[in-house]
């Protein structure tokens, strides 16, 4: 197990608390459904560290459910309460261990997935009338948030570093772009607390820190003993009402500034690359036309990911590049098979039609499949064509990651084969 996954297993469930939160104070009181959604937490850095001993399914899944069955009898309230903890400790428990045997990530989705809920759940607690569970519901917002920012800005860092292991020159490139995609995600929580109504999480955090600095001066004065003291609770979360002074409204004043600033940068940003796909097309609508050529589709060909190609396409920078560029193969025209140059185009053709046909004969293709996988396949569905697909899985490799011309004779195989 690598710390990498410890870390993000722990935002995770850090991300998952106001969901966990939710549904107990559905059942359970306020305070006690805090309390248990910061158990799941420590659940979910435990669970990993017992995975290390290696031991059996049954026996996780024992300790696991004894381990839930305990807390739910621990928390309390009606049975129904107890069954709706006991599951929700137990499903937290499951999905650790699926995840970290079966090598899964779902880092990047539960991520998104929570940020969408946080934006529902502060308008639940905009309009909500109960005080307590507005606050402590504000509280795992607002914790939520942060971890699922710094969950996709770890994902992204740690994507960086694995590709750059592959002597690839694209440090510097994505370092600019993990710069680009933190800044990006910042601004989305601003944007999400000024329009999801989440405001007051922001007041309360400012606030906290005014009041604190304030206190720190009062004590530090020489006449911090004849001081007023104030009470604490002016240390209030939303869903409480407080006194509204000038600092609360030059933050209100701040937060509508941003948010029209982010609303209208997104718009000419959109805006924008609308107008520049529309101009894009316009000209290839045009060229296709001065040409007067038959358009073809064009298939991308299978084999081995591209990493490069891979990793770029996670960049947020590239997505209006990645919408021109599918706009341009709309009007691409296929070079004919005898104007191909060389004879490395000739087998990624021949490739692309080989995997074609395999798919034609039932043979399962996904776009990570190596053309070993796929002959192997394709030989399975017709064994008297064995010879033939491993000539092409052969050729196609030393196309594709040798750079290597095929043989002219194994080319004229392949060609009466495939060509067609």
């Amino acid at each position: 197990m690598s710390k990498l996954f410890l870390l993000t297993n722990v935002f995770q469930g850090l991300a998952w608390m106001p969901v966990n939160f939710f549904i107990m104070q559905l059942v359970l009181p306020a305070s006690t459904a805090v309390v248990l959604s910061f158990l799941m937490v420590v659940l979910t850095f435990l669970a990993p560290l017992l995975c290390q001993f290696n031991i059996k399914a049954y026996l996780y899944n024992t300790v696991s459910l004894a381990v839930s069955i305990f807390i739910g009898v621990a928390s309390g309230g009606t049975v129904v309460g107890r069954f709706i903890v006991t599951v929700l400790c137990m499903v937290a428990l499951v999905i650790t261990w699926y995840c970290l045997k079966e090598e899964n990530d779902f880092s990047m989705q539960t991520a998104i997935l929570t940020l969408i809920i946080n934006i529902i759940y502060g308008v639940i607690n905009r309009v909500a009338d109960m005080s307590d569970s507005v606050r402590y519901g504000n509280a795992a917002i607002c914790i939520s948030v942060i971890s699922s920012v710094v969950l996709l800005i770890v994902r992204q860092v740690d994507t960086s570093r694995s590709f750059g292991k592959t002597n690839m020159d694209i440090s510097r490139t994505q370092r600019r772009n993990n710069r680009i995609f933190g800044g990006v995600m910042i601004l989305v929580l601003i944007l999400m607390g000024t329009l999801g109504r989440i405001s007051e999480i922001y007041k309360f955090v400012l606030r906290l820190i005014g009041k604190t600095f304030n206190l720190l001066g009062m004590l530090l004065s020489p006449g911090a003993t004849q001081a007023e003291e104030k009470p604490m609770q002016q240390f209030q979360f939303p869903g409480v009402k407080a006194s509204s002074g000038l600092f609360d409204e030059i933050l209100k004043v701040v937060l509508d500034v941003l948010a029209v600033i982010l609303i209208a940068g997104f718009t000419i940003y959109f805006v924008y690359g609308i107008t520049k796909l529309i101009i894009q097309l316009v000209r290839n609508i045009a060229r296709w036309l001065g040409n007067r050529e038959a358009s073809a589709v064009i298939v991308s060909e299978n084999g081995l990911i591209d990493e490069k190609q891979s990793l770029y396409g996670k960049n947020l920078k590239n997505i209006t590049g990645r919408f021109l560029n599918r706009a341009r193969n709309i009007f691409s025209r296929e070079v004919p098979y005898n104007k191909l140059p060389d004879g490395k185009a000739k087998v990624r053709r021949l490739f692309r039609n080989f995997v074609n046909k395999s798919v034609r004969m039932g043979v399962p293709v996904k776009n990570s499949s190596t053309a070993e996988e796929i002959s192997k396949g394709s030989s399975a569905a017709a064994p008297l064509d064995t010879e033939v697909n491993n000539l092409m899985a052969k050729s196609y490799n030393a196309a594709r990651y040798g750079d290597m011309e095929p043989l002219p004779g194994e080319l004229k195989i392949l060609e009466e084969k495939l060509n067609n």
